[in-house]
């Protein structure tokens, strides 16, 4: 059974579930090929104009109580990545002071995580 066949469509399966879309797969190797990532995307979710990824390996869990994690058995649990649009000048934030001085500057802010269109905090 190929490594798809056996994690892939499970893990796919339940992302169409949780989602309601229709997900895709897609292999990244290091330059050399001698590692990769498999990132699974689902476009227009969890909302229009979104899009969902997911990667199989090591991730803190996503706080979507049907998406926590997946256990495929064996070692292999899926969990979901969640990915924070930040602006040009919050980039440039991280950068010289670092991600935990961006997250302490959202927390004090009271940023809505899910607005894509909220102002920059810097």
């Amino acid at each position: 059974m190929s490594w798809l066949e056996e994690y892939g469509r499970p893990t796919a399966r339940k992302v169409a579930a949780a989602f309601g879309g229709t997900p895709r797969f897609k292999r990244h190797l290091d330059e050399a090929e001698q590692n990769s990532i498999d990132m699974l995307s689902c476009d227009d979710r969890p909302s229009e104009g979104l899009v969902s990824y997911s990667t199989l390996g090591f991730a803190a869990p996503l706080e979507w109580e049907e998406l926590s994690s997946v256990d495929l058995g064996g070692d292999v649990v899926v969990r979901w990545l969640l990915v924070i649009p930040i602006s040009d000048s919050e980039l440039r934030w991280k950068l010289d002071k670092g991600w935990d001085e961006l997250e302490n500057l959202f927390v004090e802010k009271g940023i809505d995580y899910w607005d894509l269109n909220r102002s920059s905090v810097v």
